[in-house]
């Protein structure tokens, strides 16, 4: 006897998935999309770059409520608001607002590990990135002018720190990715609480997650340059 079969449904993640997108997957909610240059192309615009940033720390607005923080009109974000969510990097919340009042979240974008390189020369993209240095300098100064103020136990809970070591390829690789699903693991966790009303003792909190190779120095392993194409500094 033939006929068809259909595999019993799967919470495994597909091969290479992130936390995020697994958690994403289990909402329902749209994946990041992964941006090429000419895509980035249309982020660098400063506007849509303070409207990323805001809907990054507050997670959702309408354009009136970014009219009134970011002191520009109506008409100015609700066209960069389309413009943004034309490329997939936020999304628009259903069942709330209406037609004139629509409310907006981040989805978010990301980059392929292979185009990084030739993105790193790319004007917009180096606009992104020296904007996004820019604003989290911002956010360190201006916690430093008011952590004395903070509760002791906000104060306690703070954390900068800066670690270095002699790391291969595959090890950086390795704590880049246990940083990021951690932090992604109690973030999902937090914004499903929150969104199940328990919002008791809440705030806004933002981490940072920088992992990088230092400039080479004398006696360094230069390995990894035939794959790039580049000489050793």
């Amino acid at each position: 006897m033939t006929g068809d079969v259909t595999p019993a449904p799967s919470d495994a993640p597909p091969p290479g998935a992130s936390p995020s997108d697994t958690a994403r997957r289990r909402r329902s909610e749209p994946l990041a999309p992964t941006l090429d240059a000419q895509s980035l192309k249309a982020l660098t615009h400063p506007l849509r770059q303070e409207i990323i940033r805001y809907l990054t720390d507050h997670e959702e607005a309408t354009s009136t409520t970014l009219a009134k923080e970011l002191g520009e009109s109506t008409g100015q974000t609700s066209y960069h608001l389309r413009q943004l969510a034309r490329h997939g990097v936020i999304t628009e919340i259903e069942g709330r607002g209406t037609g004139r009042e629509r409310w907006w979240k981040m989805v978010g974008f990301s980059t392929t590990p292979e185009s990084v390189p030739s993105l790193a020369r790319d004007p917009s993209f180096q606009i992104m990135a020296h904007q996004s240095i820019a604003n989290r300098a911002l956010g360190l100064q201006d916690l430093l002018e008011r952590i004395s103020d903070e509760p002791v136990a906000w104060a306690q809970a703070t954390r900068m720190s800066m670690l270095s070591a002699h790391l291969t390829v595959e090890e950086m690789a390795a704590m880049s990715e246990e940083l990021t699903a951690v932090a992604e693991r109690h973030i999902d966790a937090a914004r499903d609480k929150r969104a199940a009303g328990e919002t008791d003792g809440r705030r806004r909190v933002r981490a940072h997650i920088d992992v990088f190779p230092l400039r080479r120095e004398p006696g360094d392993d230069p390995g990894g340059t035939a794959e790039t194409g580049t000489e050793p500094q």
